[in-house]
């Protein structure tokens, strides 16, 4: 590999990387370069300041195209023969288990916000959309045949795929990963270039406005910007337990650490990102979720004839679902509230005497609790 320099269009000593390198990557914040190596089945990183290659990262059979995040963690290269994507974690150029995609994959992009990389499979007409959270691809997307290039809008709403022996080109909504109705252009597309968005020095917001995090679990999320000089992120509102914010200094910050305490419900945050040409502000939602808890419920004792109400609560965000699962003893009723609680009511009828065993379960989307207790039912009063 030959680095120029730009000031002088000097060049300077060759690199040696592997054999037929044929793509290559640099990180956002230029100190590294990733050559991708066709026929050595391999990525060799570069240290741009100093032009000095690190060790080989293996990746799959015949790589090519390679795309970087926006946020410089992940470098994620398509190998065409072994139908799979490779991320490589770039702070420490170790490389992750394969993403498995379709036939003979041969481009990727990835959108501004970082969440979703698009990878066309020339030999069976889709697209694979992989979540980068998880490195895992999703249903595959039909375009046409034979797709290659892929770009998508600068607002990260469409990815554009050209499909070259269709002569059409395929556009995507990111947001539901559909196809749209395909455009027809001329004969062998070999390349598509979306204008850039206009030109803007003010801070804008570019990451999600909402997040979830678990209770009692590491989290961290990243808020970006965009913005010249890059900007200054403030954080007002109520933070849960064990959560900080902080602010990198590059027009980026960080919302991390471990929800904990009564961490749990919706929390209402204001960012700000300032520097001298504006500001911006974004309305922020983090959501704590938290497991299902039933408290106890200690043994019921109810008479023939009396009237009874007995309240079940749970914790738990969102607020679980209350279920009941045995025969209550004739002639009362359980009602799930839906805020998280439950209560048996009505009068034990004649005949109902005896001992009940009851199964509560609490349910939500982060899981299930369960519990056990007794009705006993005496005699009526004389």
């Amino acid at each position: 590999m030959t680095p120029i320099a730009t000031a002088t269009n000097a060049v300077g000593p060759p690199i040696t990387v592997g054999l037929y390198p044929d793509a290559i990557a640099i990180t956002p914040d230029g100190k590294t370069a990733y050559v991708v190596n066709h026929d050595s089945s391999t990525v060799t990183p570069i240290a741009t300041a100093t032009n000095t290659a690190g060790p080989v990262i293996t990746v799959g059979s015949y790589p090519g195209p390679i795309a970087i995040t926006p946020d410089g963690k992940t470098a994620y290269v398509v190998n065409a023969g072994s139908g799979s994507v490779t991320p490589i974690a770039t702070a420490t150029n170790t490389a992750g288990p394969p993403i498995t995609v379709e036939g003979n994959p041969s481009a990727i992009a990835i959108t501004p916000d970082g969440t979703t990389a698009y990878v066309a499979n020339a030999g069976s007409g889709t697209v694979s959309p992989i979540a980068t959270a998880a490195n895992t691809a999703g249903r595959p997307i039909t375009v046409g045949s034979v797709p290659a290039p892929i770009a998508i809008t600068p607002d990260g709403r469409t990815a554009y795929v050209v499909n070259e022996y269709s002569n059409t080109v395929t556009p995507i909504a990111t947001a539901t990963n559909t196809a749209g109705p395909p455009i027809t252009v001329g004969s062998s597309p070999l390349a598509i270039a979306i204008t850039p968005a206009a030109v803007t020095n003010a801070p804008a917001f570019t990451s999600r406005s909402a997040v979830a995090a678990p209770f009692g679990k590491a989290f961290t999320f990243t808020v970006t910007t965009t913005g010249d000089p890059a900007p200054t992120i403030t954080e007002t509102g109520q933070l849960p337990p064990g959560v900080r914010f902080a602010d990198n200094q590059d027009g980026t910050g960080t919302l991390t650490g471990t929800p904990a305490k009564a961490a749990a419900g919706k929390y209402r945050l204001t960012l700000t990102a300032t520097n001298k040409n504006g500001a911006a502000t974004q309305a922020f939602t983090l959501t704590v979720t938290r497991a299902p808890a039933l408290a106890k419920i200690r043994t019921i004792r109810a008479r023939v004839g009396a009237a009874l109400h007995q309240t079940i609560q749970a914790t738990g965000y969102p607020p679980p679902t209350l279920a009941e699962s045995a025969p209550l003893p004739p002639g009362l009723t359980f009602t799930d509230s839906g805020n998280g609680t439950a209560v048996i009511t009505g009068t034990p009828a004649a005949g109902s005497r005896g001992r009940y065993r009851i199964t509560i379960t609490a349910t939500n989307a982060s899981g299930t609790a369960t519990q056990h207790f007794t009705i006993v039912v005496r005699r009526r009063r004389r």
